[in-house]
């Protein structure tokens, strides 16, 4: 037993390298105190002190690797204990640039398996650090990632990825990083921000969707990553439909209210009305470049108008519809009305009314029609 005892003491970094939960077992069975309380780490002068402090609950399997230009010049691996710290001495090769230190969740010390990376450091070599030097390693709780984003979109679409509601248990602040890897390139805003936004690419009504791939990067005070792959596919818009609520008839001297409604297109639409009589006599439109119009019939005029509206989306497609709305006198009873004109003032017509196909009725209706010539211009005496 004590020829193991000394074995043990003299190779204790690769026994615990192997298997860290032999110390403990060998410790109790040969009663030898050196195991659990080692001499003092000697450091030569060619090698850096290597620290390692596990914060979190998980044992920790880490590899140092020292490389020349990508290759591979020596890797040592250690296992970590829980809440544990330890110290190691590493011989800096004279032909090595760079240091990389992996830290990664150790799964099962039977199967000796590896589970999620934990923490990456890369350091160069007479750069970063020299021999003589010490580097700390800390591997703590991983960031917690909570994202905000769409799995689909339409094209043309205002698209918001937010991790803002990620946090870090430790309490530090989390860097972030957003890279798009995979799909038509577009231009995002705030790369390095919590949130990142971007434009959905451009799809022609009836073309096939497209997808797209972007990952953000959470990184903590302890240079620990979490990586998170967001896929987001981009469908075409719909063709566009317009729909014109408001009323369908009015009472002389009233005004209408009207309103497009989009679906499908991409916004932002451009619109522009008119208003088409048979009378030639338009009305009043105002707001004939916008959403909503007001419209008002020609002063005391009965009748039908149709009023067109043309939306333009922003990727050029066109779409239009008509709105007939009906003047009507008021009540259900024939009404006269005025109508003013050239320099002789004011002319009663005939009593008239419109039915609900926009037909103009009239006690008197060929005088009717003579009067609304002569209001026209085109009456014969």
């Amino acid at each position: 037993m004590g020829i193991l005892a000394r074995a043990y003491s003299l190779r204790r970094r690769q026994v615990r390298a192997c298997a860290p939960w032999l110390a403990p077992l060998l410790a109790g069975l040969c009663g030898c105190d050196a195991l659990m309380n080692p001499p003092t780490l000697v450091i030569p002068q060619e090698a850096v002190t290597l620290v390692l402090e596990n914060r979190s609950q998980l044992w920790v399997h880490v590899d140092t690797t020292f490389t020349n230009k990508g290759a591979e010049v020596r890797r040592t691996t250690r296992r970590l204990a829980p809440q544990g710290v330890e110290k190691f001495a590493e011989i800096v090769p004279t032909q090595a640039d760079l240091l990389t230190v992996d830290a990664s969740e150790f799964v099962s010390p039977i199967e000796n398996r590896v589970g999620a990376k934990l923490v990456r450091r890369q350091m160069k070599v007479m750069v970063d650090f020299r021999p003589g030097n010490t580097i700390n390693v800390v591997i703590g709780p991983n960031p917690s990632a909570v994202i905000v984003a769409p799995k689909a979109v339409i094209s043309g679409d205002r698209v918001v990825l937010d991790a803002g509601g990620s946090s870090d248990p430790e309490g530090g602040a989390i860097h972030f990083e957003w890279i798009q890897t995979a799909g038509p390139a577009v231009e995002m805003q705030g790369t390095r921000d919590a949130k990142t936004e971007f434009i959905a690419p451009v799809i022609p009504i009836g073309g096939e969707s497209i997808a797209l791939s972007f990952d953000v990067t959470l990184t903590n005070q302890f240079e620990q990553k979490v990586a998170i792959a967001l896929p987001i596919r981009v469908d075409p818009p719909e063709p566009i439909q317009i729909s014109t609520p408001g009323p369908r008839e009015i009472r002389l001297n009233e005004t209408a209210e009207i309103q497009a409604s989009m679906r499908g297109g991409v916004a932002p639409f451009t619109f522009h009305w008119s208003a088409i009589s048979h009378l030639n006599r338009p009305g009043a439109l105002t707001g004939v470049d916008g959403q909503k119009i007001l419209w008002a019939a020609p002063e005391g005029r009965l009748g039908a108008w149709d009023l067109r509206v043309e939306a333009v989306d922003a990727q050029g497609n066109v779409a239009s519809t008509v709105r007939r709305i009906i003047v009507r006198a008021d009540g259900d009873q024939i009404q006269p009305f005025l109508d003013c004109y050239g320099t002789g003032g004011c002319s009663a017509a005939p009593y008239a009314d419109i039915d609900e196909d926009g037909v103009i009725t009239s006690a008197d209706l060929e005088g009717f029609i003579q009067h609304l010539l002569r209001l026209d211009g085109l009456a014969v005496e």
